[in-house]
C-alpha cells in the first residue's frame, strides 16, 4: 500500500518516470530477496542435518565409549567426527555466505534505484517541463528512503517465517517416523503400583 502511495505523490509532483524507476525497484528488491531466501532454506536445513549428524555422532561414540575402546577404534572415531563436523561447519559457512550474498544485493539494489530516481529527479529540477522544485527533490529523496525502511523488516520476518517452517518439518518428519521396538499384539497393559507414602 504505501509503494502505491509514494508512487501516486511522484505521479502528482510530475514525474512519473521516478514511480517507474521506483516500483521496478522494489519489485527487483522483493523477487531477489525471495529467491535468495528460498534458496538460503535449503542451505538452512542442510545445516541442520549435517549438526543433527554431529550431535548423534557425539552421543552415539560417548555412548559406547567402552565398546570403541575396547575394539581399538578410537581413531576411526575421531576421524568420522571430525569429517562430519568438517561438513557441518561448510555447510554453515555456505548458509551465512548466502545471508551476506543477500544483504549486500539487495543493499545495491536500493542504492541503485535511488541514485536513478535523484538522477532523474535533479534533471527534472533543472531540464523538465513543468521543472521540480528543491523542495520537491528533497520530498522524492525522503520519500525514496521512507519507502524503504519497513523492507528490511518484512525481509526479516519473512526469513524468520521460512526458517521455522523449515524447523517444523523436520519437527513433523521425527514425529512420523516409525519406532523401530512396539510392544507385541498380545503385551499386557501396564499396571502401576501406587505411591508409596513415606
Amino acid at each position: 500500500f504505501e509503494t502505491v502511495l509514494v508512487m501516486a505523490v511522484f505521479w502528482k509532483l510530475g514525474a512519473p518516470i521516478i514511480a517507474v524507476i521506483v516500483l521496478v525497484t522494489v519489485a527487483a528488491y522483493f523477487a531477489f530477496g525471495f529467491s535468495v531466501t528460498i534458496f538460503e532454506k535449503k542451505l538452512y536445513r542442510a545445516v541442520n542435518d549435517a549438526d543433527d549428524a554431529v550431535h548423534s555422532k557425539a552421543v552415539e561414540t560417548l555412548l559406547n565409549y567402552q565398546t570403541v575402546l575396547m575394539f581399538a577404534r578410537t581413531d576411526d572415531e575421531v576421524r568420522h567426527y571430525n569429517g562430519l563436523l568438517k561438513e557441518s561447519q561448510d555447510q554453515q559457512v555456505k548458509r551465512m555466505w548466502a545471508v551476506r550474498l543477500l544483504n549486500f544485493a539487495q543493499s545495491n539494489i536500493r542504492t541503485i534505484g535511488i541514485c536513478l530516481s535523484l538522477c532523474y529527479a535533479a534533471y527534472a529540477t533543472v531540464h523538465a517541463t513543468p521543472r521540480l522544485s528543491s523542495g520537491d527533490f528533497v520530498a522524492i529523496q525522503l520519500y525514496i528512503n521512507r519507502l524503504f525502511n519497513p523492507f528490511y523488516y518484512l525481509q526479516y520476518m519473512y526469513k524468520s517465517v521460512v526458517r521455522s517452517f523449515a524447523n517444523l518439518e523436520k519437527t513433523i518428519a521425527v514425529l512420523a517416523r516409525k519406532p523401530q521396538i512396539v510392544d507385541a499384539a498380545d503385551a499386557s497393559p501396564w499396571k502401576s503400583k501406587p505411591p508409596i507414602d513415606v
